[in-house]
């Protein structure tokens, strides 16, 4: 498949919270370029953790133990949007 049909196929599924996760995406490299020059290893650390925690939920899709995790998840949200009022 081409890379359009590609990308076109991945916007299908993305849902509407696509357009502000990717908003950074908009800004310019160079800004980010320093951001990432100068943390690169704290960077590299939280992307580590991230793909344990994916690989953890990998594992879980379709057991009993995901409701658990999606309660938790559930539970941080909201205390998020409790901290912002």
């Amino acid at each position: 498949a081409s890379k359009s049909a590609k990308d076109s196929s991945l916007l299908a599924v993305a849902g509407p919270g696509f357009h502000d996760m990717t908003r950074l995406a908009e800004s310019s490299f160079s800004i980010w370029q320093d951001i990432f020059s100068a943390n690169e290893s704290e960077i590299e650390k939280a992307l580590n953790d991230f793909i344990k925690v994916l690989m953890r939920y990998r594992k879980r899709l379709g057991k009993q133990s995901m409701e658990k995790s999606f309660g938790i998840a559930a539970e941080l949200r909201r205390e998020l949007l409790d901290s912002k009022r």
